[in-house]
């Protein structure tokens, strides 16, 4: 349709891009104009793409449109196979093609389309969807061989192609950049993976030995092509690029002759900063497991030459060259930084490349003459020399040349006396290193010598050090001593032989031969250390020297130290008595015994303990900046309250220094996924699930009083409460009393379960439990349980949480750190133990501008749901920051952090700020708690002063910005939280779902049946079923009900539309479950409750309700109608997840919106309606009533909220949550010490853990003709595992229930029968589809071996135990995947089974299985069962060492096959557990001996 228009003026004056350009409503289900867009993009490629900035305003947006409109219906294949056609032509001689450049723009313009469809597909789909987009369309009457992995293989070697065969020109420079990003793109699709640990199909895919052999192929013709010009060309800053091989390991020196403009050197930092990216993302992509690319480049030998006394490769050769020039060419700053990026990031440079002195000195000592001999040397040149030092120190690189530089730079510094510890702390790591690698392998003594004195001569120069390089220090002084005491008595023992006669060393050292400088041969000393032993004695005096000269200079502004030294006391005692060092070791002694009589020793950062008068009462805390660390103030708010937990909880074992300084150093190791402990405050639980964890109490007090102790001691640990929330339902609606008859039927349903838990309440010190009918427990926890700053015994500290549901996040909004976690998870932080967790990046999301009048806190969360699913912050933290976020209530912030679990995050952080305090002031807390939460959070630094001051804001991983003028009235759905629907455009957005396939957003109806309408009566009148009918329209989940503003604002909107005459149709079932009772205070104060009611909108019980399905039934007639007609019916809803079937098993769409929304739509009685040109009712004249004419502003909201919400509701409602509810109160509860288990109850029985437990701990014994219980693949679940829903009518678990009494229809689900062991042992791995490879078909069925009897699971494992056969379990990669869930470890514990060898595990639940006494195996590197034979029928025996240590390898043998398994205790915590039989026994006997003493 442009194929005339010739010149790009003529573009931009085309009628129809003009028309497309400047529309404001794209029209994105019409597949005919985005034909005429594509044919029009590709036709006029070379006017549009002269005009970059044209193209990135108009086109790029226009595409970006069209692939969020039609995911489901392009084709990505089609596209590859044009690129790969376009790519042929190019290889092919430019000079027979005239058309050369236009091929070139075409080219670049396909793979640019490509690269974003692939980013948008991968971030939105999963993977197994994006190979599908792959495969190449064809008409119904033609066949396709191509796959869509095959279309995707053909991509890589068409990129690969363009790289190595296409020239690098001024022409190629633009599809050269776009080939490196869509490599990256490709590669990235690991990272957005359903199964993120395992490998994804590309990810296999570029790493074929093809593509091995490729990446060598463009690393030689980069060479060949760049480096070798002659002459060479002129290189000026940054031209030379690291990149691309693993890989595409080469330096690439563009070459556009002698002379460079400006726009050469911007196009060549363009190319540097994608090549970087690539190689980053190719040389560490996979840390443990072989990585083709990277053996494949280090391998090659094509060539080989001397330089110095080295043979190395080619591709050295080629490096040294390279490196040389850039040392030469680039300035020294960014020099240090590329030197520092290899050293430091990459672990095979230094392992290949750096594994010579020839390396050192080609690319080392270069760089280190540089930073000493700048002109304008200063600090920050000597802070980056002293790290690469430290970085070579690490991998034992030194040699005499680095030593000499080492000495000057330390000399430089010493002479000026300067006052940066850091700087003196990483000087003494060096040589406290150096000397330490030295002396264990005997060389240069002068180099000793001259170390020695270097070190010495620091102890003139610092007046304190820190602690961490105190640390070190007395590290290094326990390794060198143990070595000095060995040699000493093999000294001893020689001469001792000498004088009997016996040949001493001398003889030993002649046949030494070249040992290596090693420690002794056949027992006794080399000659050489024997000349060294002054050496060492002086290294230990010269260090006490130095912790000495610390202690009697400066301890009064330096504690640290004296808990450090009182901590690893030990190390002195061996040299109290020595005489080269016994006068220091008594000054120090005497200063250590001094203070070991005033203090307990425990904890070593004691000496940060403030005290502060706050009202008359002097409180203690840990004062954070006192650690003088400059890393602290840099550290995101969320971390720094992990660093709080960890320095108040070091007690060297669970918590040690060492974790500290990981988290300290988090700016660095937030990418090397170290663990670090947290331990919370307290524990939030909810009654489904925290059913479990009071039984598992209930079973402890009775062990603990079998084992002699005094069951009083069985308690949480830490405050621990439990919100009963999830046991209501909406039985009943829309008439008088549906409150009162909810609440009723929920009371007859548990009667038994509210028994045990109000047994919990009386019996359980440190432990709440809210009665039912009193809220929400994330809101109870904003209103009422959450502290803030914890008084505990006077000593304050940050209120922290984990919870048993995953969105306790909502507590961030508040300034509270707190998550959800499994069942075992949450029991240890109840029983005083930390948990484990990865040490997180942090992302900052910056908010900016205002809500508009119109938008709401929802809206808002909506946007901000969909943002970060896209960007991927699963695993990490998300803390927010921004002058937007002054703008938001606290309710608004809940708002955002109680969707955290929908867009992934493991928090969505709020630091407290005055409006957090107001907060507090609102709901009613004490004035005295606000006064020290105030000031504590401002002495350690946790406060924001305002939000809008950018020097305030802390380090993040990675930034990200939203405006928030821009937010709009939106939706999420039909079946997902993350897509979110504009209000504008809901109708066009619903009527296209019900056409596209079957997925996320398809319901694959027929177009013959779109307008499909089924009449009925209900209450004898008739009404139309059509598709985007609303059945369901629910104000629910604390989401939202906890923001007055919202609440209101539905209010407010219903009250102007009974005014106006609107109403509800009667078969919708509409409802009103909010999370505490302050609500009902508010809407009632504000006058908006009778309104709300004359539509529907009853409060029909105080608990989460239809937001998590208990939305009850619907009225018959409505069923009935749905189901003649396949209508796809609605349900809308204030909730936080919309996934299909969990609202209504009848409502397939389901839209989470405002409460605002839902009532509009409930007043709509459909979602296919455009509320901007259709009406949403007529009003008592017959006039057309729109939303705009009664939707509340802002304004109008909060002028009501500020007169109605008041502190005197929130204590009404919460001075009589534990005793308002009669029900409760007529509870007849135990009230005895320890529960009387029912035997008859198939809802409460004391689980067998502790049968025979003893006191004593039993040897580890090896576990001998262990049988396969099953043999499992990939990625299997927790809900694979342990299922929570329904029991099925012909399963074990059901036998056992009907056996009892109870009828299939009271069978209930697995997950409302977690406190039964009975019931969930049977239902443990009762997944109708998981997939055994003993079987074939998936079921929970097994094999029985050797029998050969098929059975289900349970009932073989029985027969196992009868046999007193030990079970194991057979498994793939990331077993355990999912939601933690207490029962996925429990359960198989329980069947017998002892150890469990899989490919690799999800982290939680890895520690779930030791936490039960299970020990996880783990294949080696690159082995699997399939690879090493076996076939599960084997009999298995485990070698368990006699000493276990963490990360420890052990033997396997299996029928002749013997193989090697990690066993995986990553921590000596883990260890100590299994030793104990799992976590709960652990803690019995810690209690015990504790009661004892």
């Amino acid at each position: 349709m442009g194929s005339s228009i010739s010149t790009l003026k003529n573009i931009k004056e085309n009628e129809f891009l003009l028309k497309v350009v400047s529309s404001s409503s794209i029209p994105s289900t019409d597949s005919q104009f985005w034909n005429q867009f594509l044919s029009f993009a590709f036709t006029n490629l070379d006017e549009i793409c002269s005009d970059s900035k044209f193209m990135e305003e108009n086109i790029v947006p226009l595409l970006s449109k069209w692939m969020d409109n039609n995911t489901t219906s392009f084709n990505l294949g089609s596209l590859i196979q044009v690129f790969i056609q376009k790519v042929e032509i190019l290889k092919k001689d430019p000079q027979k093609n005239q058309n050369y450049k236009i091929v070139i723009w075409h080219s670049y313009n396909l793979l640019f389309m490509i690269r974003n469809m692939i980013k948008y597909l991968i971030e939105t789909l999963t993977e197994d969807n994006l190979v599908k987009h792959c495969k190449v369309a064809v008409s119904e009457n033609e066949k396709s061989d191509d796959t869509g992995i095959g279309m995707l293989e053909n991509l890589l070697n068409a990129i690969m192609e363009v790289l190595v065969d296409v020239k690098l020109d001024d022409n190629t420079y633009n599809l050269h950049v776009e080939a490196c990003k869509t490599f990256l793109v490709l590669l990235s699709v690991q990272m957005f993976s359903a199964k993120p640990s395992s490998k994804s199909i590309i990810y296999t895919l570029v790493m074929q030995k093809k593509c091995s052999i490729h990446a060598l192929l463009f690393t030689k013709t980069l060479l060949n092509n760049f480096i070798h010009q002659v002459p060479a060309p002129a290189v000026s800053g940054g031209s030379l690029v690291f990149g691309l091989a693993s890989g595409i390991w080469s330096v690439i020196t563009l070459g556009y002759g002698n002379k460079k403009t400006e726009e050469d050197i911007i196009k060549e930092a363009i190319l540097a900063r994608e090549c970087l990216l690539l190689l980053l993302v190719l040389t560490n992509h996979c840390t443990k497991e072989i990585n083709p690319y990277r053996e494949a480049l280090f391998q090659c030998s094509d060539s080989e030459s001397e330089i110095g006394d080295q043979n190395l490769t080619g591709f050295k050769i080629e490096f040294a060259k390279l490196y040389r020039t850039l040392c030469s060419t680039l300035n020294d700053d960014q020099t240090t930084l590329l030197l520092y990026m290899l050293l430091h990031q990459n672990q095979h440079f230094k392992t290949f490349v750096l594994s010579r002195t020839t390396d050192l000195q080609e690319f080392v000592i270069p760089v280190l003459r540089i930073l000493y001999n700048s002109p304008d040397r200063n600090s920050h040149h000597i802070y980056m020399a002293l790290i690469i030092l430290l970085v070579l120190s690490e991998d034992n690189l030194f040699n005499s040349v680095i030593h000499d530089i080492t000495i000057k730079n330390v000399t430089w510094y010493t002479e000026r006396n300067l006052s940066e510890i850091s700087l003196g702390g990483l000087i003494i790591l060096v040589i406290a290193r150096t000397i330490h690698f030295n002396m264990s392998r005997s060389r240069d003594r002068f180099l000793h010598t001259n170390l020695c004195a270097t070190l010495a001569n620091m102890s003139n120069y610092f007046k304190h050090l820190n602690t961490y390089v105190c640390q070190k220090l007395v590290n290094l002084f326990e390794k060198l001593s143990k070595k000095y005491l060995k040699i000493q008595s093999q000294i001893e023992a020689s001469k001792l032989g000498k004088q009997n006669g016996v040949e001493g060393f001398e003889s030993s050292v002649k046949t030494d031969g070249d040992a290596g400088g090693g420690e002794s041969v056949n027992g006794t000393p080399q000659t050489d250390l024997i000349q060294d032993f002054p050496i060492f004695e002086e290294v230990l005096r010269t260090i006490l020297e130095i912790i000495n000269a610390c202690l009697t200079k400066n301890l009064a502004s330096n504690p640290n130290l004296i808990y450090t030294l009182l901590y690893n006391r030990k190390v002195f005692d061996p040299f109290l008595t020595h005489p080269s060092v016994q006068d220091i070791i008594i000054n120090i002694e005497t200063v250590l015994t001094y203070f070991s009589n005033r203090i307990e020793v425990g904890n070593p950062f004691c000496s940060l303990l403030k005290t502060v008068n706050v009202n008359g009462e002097d409180l203690q805390y840990y004062d954070l900046p006192q650690l003088n660390d400059p890393r602290y103030d840099q550290l995101p708010f969320s971390i720094r309250v992990l660093l709080e937990s960890a320095v108040r909880s070091c007690d060297g074992f669970h918590v040690t220094q060492a974790d500290i300084e990981k988290i300290l150093d988090w700016k660095v190791q937030q990418h090397n996924k170290v663990e670090v402990p947290f331990r919370p405050s307290r524990v939030l639980l909810q009654d489904l699930t925290g059913v479990a964890a009071v039984v598992d109490f209930a079973a402890m007090r009775d062990a603990f009083k079998k084992l002699g102790g005094d069951p009083n001691v069985i308690n949480p640990l830490c405050p621990s409460d439990l919100v009963i929330d999830h046991s209501v339902q909406v039985d009943f609606s829309r008439i008088a009393g549906s409150l009162k008859k909810n609440e009723q039927l929920e009371f007859e349903r548990n009667k038994e379960r509210f028994e045990f838990l109000k047994w919990g309440a009386n019996s359980l010190q440190n432990t709440t439990i809210v009665p039912p009918g009193s809220g929400i427990c994330h809101q109870v926890n904003l209103e009422y349980l959450a502290r803030m700053v914890f008084n505990n015994n006077k000593l304050l500290y940050p209120d922290s949480l984990v919870g048993l549901d995953s969105h306790t996040t909502m507590i961030n909004g508040l300034g509270i750190v707190g998550w959800g976690v499994g069942g075992i998870e949450a029991e240890a932080v109840m029983l005083g133990q930390p948990i484990c967790m990865v040490l997180p990046e942090v992302i900052g999301y910056r908010l900016v501008g205002k809500l508009p009048s119109f938008a709401t806190s929802t809206d808002l969360v909506l946007q901000i749901t969909k943002h970060l699913r896209q960007i991927g912050v699963v695993g990490k933290f998300v803390e927010f920051f921004g002058p937007g976020v002054s703008e938001l209530s606290i309710a608004d912030r809940a708002t955002i952090a109680n969707m955290c679990p929908e867009y992934g995050a493991t928090i969505a952080f709020f630091p407290p700020d005055e409006t957090a305090l107001k907060y507090l002031e609102q709901t009613d807390r004490q004035s005295s708690a606000i006064q020290y939460t105030q000031t504590y959070l401002k002495a350690v630094k946790l406060f924001r002063k305002d939000y809008r001051d950018a020097s305030e804001d802390p380090t993040f991983t990675e930034v990200f910005e939203l405006d928030i003028s821009t937010i709009t009235p939106s939706l999420s759905g039909p079946k997902r939280p993350q897509d979110r629907v504009p209000v504008s455009e809901m109708k066009a957005d619903f009527e296209q779902c019900l056409l596209n396939k079957v997925g996320f957003k398809g319901f694959g109806i027929n177009p013959d049946s779109i307008t499909r309408a089924v009449p009925f009566v209900f209450d004898g009148q008739e009404y139309v079923m059509k598709h985007g009918s609303v059945v369901i329209s629910a104000i629910t989940s604390c989401t939202n009900t906890s923001n007055p503003s919202v609440m209101l604002g539905a209010g407010l909107l219903a009250k102007k539309a009974v005014e106006k005459g609107l109403s509800v149709a009667p078969y919708i079932k509409t409802s009103m479950s909010p999370g505490s009772g302050v609500v009902t205070y508010y809407l009632q104060e504000s006058g908006v409750t009778p309104f709300l009611q004359q539509l529907g909108f009853d409060i029909v019980g105080y608990g989460c309700m239809t937001c998590i399905g208990n939305s009850g039934p619907l009225p018959q007639e409505v069923v009935e109608a749905i189901e003649k007609g396949d209508i796809v019916a609605c349900g809308v809803l204030s909730g936080n997840r919309n996934f299909e079937g969990r609202v209504h098993p009848n409502t397939r769409a389901n839209y989470l919106a405002s409460p605002l929304l839902v009532v509009a739509y409930a007043l709509a009685g459909t979602v296919a309606i455009d509320f901007e040109v259709e009406p949403i009712g007529v009003d008592f004249e017959g006039k057309n009533v729109f939303l705009r004419d009664i939707w509340p502003s802002r304004d109008e909201i909060l002028e009501v909220q500020q007169k109605c919400v008041i502190p005197a509701m929130f204590k009404e409602v919460y001075s009589r949550i534990k005793t308002g509810n009669e029900r409760w109160n007529s509870l007849k509860a135990n009230t005895d010490l320890l529960y009387n288990f029912d035997p008859k109850s198939t809802y409460i029985k004391n689980p067998p853990y502790f049968e025979n437990m003893s006191t004593e701990l039993s040897p580890i014994a090896p576990i001998t003709n262990a049988r396969a219980l099953l043999f499992l693949g990939d990625s299997v679940t927790t809900d694979h595992i342990s299922p929570a829903g329904s029991i099925a009518r012909n399963s074990p678990a059901a036998k056992y229930l009907i056996e009892r009494g109870v009828a299939p229809a009271q069978f209930n689900s697995y997950g409302s029968r977690r406190g039964n062991d009975a019931i969930m042992t049977r239902g443990t791995f009762a997944n109708i589809r998981i997939v055994n490879k003993f079987m074939s078909k998936p079921g929970p069925m097994t094999i029985h071996i050797p029998s050969g009897q098929e059975l289900p699971i349970f009932d073989a494992a029985q027969l196992y135990k009868q046999e007193n056969t030990p079970l194991i379990i057979l498994t793939g990669k990331d077993y355990g995947c999912g939601s933690s869930r207490d029962w996925a470890a429990k359960g198989p514990y329980l069947l017998g089974v002892r150890a469990i060898i899989a490919e690799s595990y999800e982290r939680i639940h890895r520690s779930n299985l030791i936490g039960m006494g299970i020990m996880p195996l783990q294949f080696t590197d690159g082995q699997s069962a399939e690879s090493i034979g076996l076939t599960g029928r084997e009999s298995f025996t485990i070698d368990i060492p006699p000493k276990l240590s963490p990360g420890q390898k052990t033997l396997v043998h299996a029928d002749g096959k013997t193989f090697e398994a990690i066993i995986r205790f990553d921590t000596e915590v883990e260890l100590e557990y299994f030793k104990n039989g799992g976590i709960l026994h652990y803690m019995l006997r810690q209690l015990l001996a504790k009661s004892k003493k």
